[in-house]
């Protein structure tokens, strides 16, 4: 799939997210009631409900949706144990998909204080180029300095559920595998969606984010 389909296709997934997500705050759901069917998404956003489709098939996968079995779409409890039982991309598919909206939200509301420790999360995985377990560390901060960043619980909920997996996940962009130069590449990326973020760029900020996956990615992504 060519980049710009699979930015569209990234971008309409996080509409559904973001729209399902308001639903269920104006509707106070509580787990095991009913959401929106993929139809009735799909009609309210105009857009297919292929799409839809695949945005609540990443939502089940990390256990926050139930569906299936002929009947509307539920939601579940968050639980993380879920996640043993998906496939590494498919966590990383959703992975992706929060964390490019979660730059985006957070180029518009992340406070000057929030912006600071951003940007000293980044000084700290450079301070730790030769120290593995310090650069993980760091990056995970970074991580969850964004989610709050954001300003929408769900996305720090959706991470803290992601947990294991985004740790595996940054045990790869910053691997003991990995030559220097790699890794300084990584940090630079991360550095590109911090200075986005702080220049206030949404659009900027949600591209430099999914091209930080790319070049995770295309340096060495586990098979």
């Amino acid at each position: 799939m060519p980049d710009s389909d699979l930015n569209q296709a990234t971008s309409l997934s996080s509409q559904v997210s973001q729209y399902l997500w308001e639903y269920i705050s104006r509707e106070k759901l509580r787990p095991g009631d009913d959401v929106l069917s993929e139809m009735q998404i799909g009609r309210d956003l105009g857009i297919s409900r292929t799409t839809v489709r695949e945005a609540y098939r990443s939502l089940a996968a990390v256990g926050i949706l139930e569906i299936g079995n002929g009947r509307r779409p539920r939601l579940l409890s968050l639980n993380s144990n879920v996640l043993a039982q998906v496939s590494y991309r498919q966590v990383m598919e959703t992975r992706r998909s929060i964390e490019v909206q979660t730059a985006q939200l957070a180029a518009i509301r992340a406070t000057d204080e929030q912006k600071l420790s951003l940007k000293s999360h980044i000084a700290a995985m450079r301070d730790a180029m030769d120290d593995h377990q310090r650069r993980v560390s760091a990056d995970l901060a970074l991580h969850q300095e964004l989610a709050e960043a954001s300003h929408n619980p769900v996305n720090r909920l959706l991470l803290d559920a992601l947990q294991n997996p985004l740790m595996e996940s940054l045990l790869v962009d910053l691997g003991s595998q990995r030559t220097l130069n790699d890794i300084s590449r990584i940090i630079d990326a991360h550095e590109n969606i911090v200075n986005r973020i702080c220049d206030g760029d949404a659009v900027a900020a949600g591209n430099a984010m999914y091209s930080h996956f790319e070049l995770s990615a295309s340096i060495g992504s586990p098979t």
